[in-house]
């Protein structure tokens, strides 16, 4: 059944083949709660309520581990596949239909204080033969809110300094390519690094390690 919905979610629904391999976890973890060899016809609103407790049950070795957000996450995708079967007729009842969903505290967002990004670039400062790259990391990190993946890859060549830009740099949430503003303070630091500290020709990663 799994793979059959896999095939379906690729076509009708036209999702991705990552997103649906993705799923694939979640539904056979599913699947081995309720008896791998019930059919889903016969999975009822308690299986589905059991096993989302099991997740919240931090003494339950198979679960317990996971914040409301990412069960919430993992139950739509099973409450996504009892939907297309029923929706195909293959199931006369849909199980999740009345099972609600966790309630998620509104995430707050959080800056460091002024001490602590302090204490960071003390940190990078004191980091011996790497401390003017760190300082550089630090800093572009802080001022421009890059995600550190996102950062190692950047290619010198994506600096425009008449533009003041990082050009095309890929975002990891969302894939999508954007130019990132670099002035003032990082632009004084990445001058200075490409400059002075990387060293080099001008093509190749912006940071080496």
């Amino acid at each position: 059944a799994i793979e059959r919905w896999q095939e379906i979610r690729l076509g009708f629904r036209q999702i991705e083949r990552i997103t649906a391999d993705s799923q694939r976890p979640v539904l056979e973890s599913f699947a081995r709660f309720v008896g791998a060899n019930r059919p889903t016809a016969q999975v009822r609103a308690a299986h589905c309520v059991r096993w989302q407790a099991m997740l919240v049950d931090a003494r339950n070795p198979r679960g317990g581990n996971y914040n409301p957000t990412t069960i919430n996450r993992m139950t739509s995708c099973v409450r996504a596949f009892f939907r297309d079967e029923h929706d195909l007729g293959r199931i006369t009842r849909n199980p999740w239909l009345r099972v609600p969903t966790l309630n998620v505290p509104e995430a707050r967002p959080r800056a460091l204080s002024p001490d602590e990004v302090k204490r960071l670039l003390v940190a990078a400062d004191n980091s011996g033969a790497y401390a003017f790259r760190n300082r550089t990391l630090v800093v572009l990190a802080l001022r421009t809110g890059l995600r550190e993946s996102e950062i190692v890859r950047l290619k010198i060549d994506q600096y425009d300094p008449d533009r003041q830009q990082l050009v095309a740099v890929r975002r990891s949430k969302t894939k999508k390519l954007e130019d990132i503003y670099v002035v003032n303070e990082v632009e004084q630091q990445l001058q200075s690094w490409i400059r002075f500290g990387r060293g080099g020709t001008n093509t190749g990663p912006l940071f080496r390690s």
